[in-house]
């Protein structure tokens, strides 16, 4: 089965809640490959523990 792809589009640089939607978008939709943009050096950290974030 293909998996599904998602662009996000978001400011998630201390904005705590925004960064929690998307943390939980994320852990919600695991079958689901997101691309974030634009990149940030949130995703490095979290791609550790979110296996569906691409960049």
């Amino acid at each position: 089965m293909k998996r599904k792809s998602c662009l996000v589009i978001g400011y998630m640089r201390n904005n705590f809640g925004d960064d929690l939607f998307f943390k939980i978008l994320f852990e919600r939709y695991p079958h689901v490959d997101f691309y974030m943009y634009p990149p940030i050096e949130f995703l490095k950290n979290t791609k550790e523990h979110i296996e569906n974030i691409l960049m």
